[in-house]
């Protein structure tokens, strides 16, 4: 009962947020027309599928005719989909489309506020961390068209999943956490990347180091000769990256292939990955302590469990994806290490919210200065987060124990990987 005002208030936000969708939700879907639509056809496609034997979710004749495609490495929403198919059969398309909104910015609030509750069982941090990340400006943004990516409760709900199963070890929550991952592939699959990121992350930071420490390797000539090689090439990075800044560099041509040197970025990281290989030449990790040899066991296991449960459930998502690359039907442009599409603009967090109606008029020529799509590239964090991190700053200055660095180590890890 003491949780039921809190999910009252987040009903009450979730309609004030979103409106005027729970006005329109017969007539209208939000964003402009564009991948809104495409979702909304994912709902008549399973409908459609479930209610004419023969077809299949995954493969469709309807689009690409009369050839077909897979929708299998597509947005496909498959468990929103049969959800809308049959808890809300009853309705248009259009209507279930703007429930399952709704029900995913309930369920974003809802979801951090059990994982909130979790770490600090104290309720008003609760309610803030849920109104701060499910009415963030990155969801704001995607409730415009990508309404796979509004189904971000998956995140909380797995973070609270893991750390059940890593702290206190029961099946059941690896089990759930599993589950988690696997309906996050049939609902926004982009997420489960993430998911994996997070876990990994997550198993090491809460791994107690201290047992850890590092000995110097004993010398060998073979150690001295890997030594000189990188200290040479490192030289010859470094110059390398020196002459591309004061020239513009050059193309060059090995046989067949082309090799433009013209960004010192590659040479840079060669001589990171060298400094690094160096530094493992010198000195190797030891144990000190069996407690880390048995917590990365029993942290590996649930890791494994979680894994292994993902790939069984998700096991139709990548038949699909092996059938497709059998056929030769996948198709993708070819990216180099440094032609990827562009990302989050590192000034992203300092353009303020496009869609705020105090920031937008200054915040959106920002944004189309720089080149980047308001919808895809928001890094706002909020005014009240920025505060917080501000007035929290000494109290966790020395990173914390505990609870606190472990969830640091993790900010910082996906702060660094956005």
């Amino acid at each position: 009962m003491k949780h039921l005002g809190p999910l009252a208030l987040f009903v009450a936000l979730a309609i004030a947020w979103t409106w005027p969708l729970a006005g329109h939700l017969h007539a209208a879907v939000p964003g402009n027309p564009g991948d809104n639509y495409s979702f909304l056809w994912n709902l008549w496609w399973m409908r459609h599928a479930i209610a004419t034997p023969g077809l299949a979710y995954f493969h469709t004749s309807y689009l690409f005719h009369p050839f077909g495609t897979t929708i299998a490495n597509h947005p496909h929403t498959a468990l929103p989909a049969i959800v809308a198919a049959t808890l809300l059969g009853r309705a248009s398309i259009i209507t279930a489309q703007n429930l399952l909104l709704l029900a995913y910015v309930f369920a974003n609030m809802a979801a951090t506020y059990a994982l909130v509750w979790d770490i600090g069982s104290e309720r008003r941090t609760a309610i803030l961390g849920a109104v701060i990340f499910g009415l963030s400006p990155y969801l704001a943004a995607h409730l415009l068209g990508h309404f796979d990516l509004m189904a971000a409760f998956v995140l909380p709900l797995f973070a609270l999943c893991v750390r059940r199963a890593m702290r206190a070890g029961p099946v059941a929550w690896t089990a759930a956490a599993g589950l988690v991952l696997i309906a996050t592939a049939y609902t926004t699959y982009y997420y489960v990347v993430y998911l994996f990121f997070f876990l990994a992350v997550y198993a090491i930071a809460l791994l107690d180091w201290r047992p850890l420490r590092w000995a110097p390797r004993a010398p060998s000539p073979g150690a001295r000769r890997l030594r000189y090689a990188l200290s040479a090439l490192m030289a010859v990075l470094a110059a390398g990256a020196v002459w591309m800044v004061l020239t513009g560099g050059r193309t060059l041509w090995f046989l067949d292939v082309t090799v433009p040197m013209h960004q010192p970025q590659n040479a840079l990281s060669g001589v990171w990955i060298c400094a690094i290989v160096f530094a493992l030449s010198l000195r190797r990790p030891v144990l000190t302590r069996a407690p880390l040899a048995r917590e990365a066991r029993r942290i590996a296991m649930v890791t494994a469990g979680v894994t292994g449960l993902f790939l069984i459930g998700a096991a139709p998502l990548f038949w699909q994806a092996l059938q497709l690359i059998v056929r030769g039907e996948y198709v993708s442009q070819e990216y180099g290490w440094r032609s990827v599409p562009r990302g989050v603009d590192l000034l992203a967090p300092l353009l303020g919210h496009p869609l705020h109606p105090l920031m937008a008029a200054a915040s959106g020529p920002a944004y189309a200065a720089l080149g980047q799509n308001t919808v895809e590239a928001v890094g706002w964090l909020g005014i009240v987060p920025m505060l917080l991190l501000l007035v929290t700053r000494r109290t966790h200055a020395g990173g914390g124990g505990g609870e606190t660095r472990v969830w640091r180590i993790v900010a910082l890890a996906v702060a660094r990987g956005v």
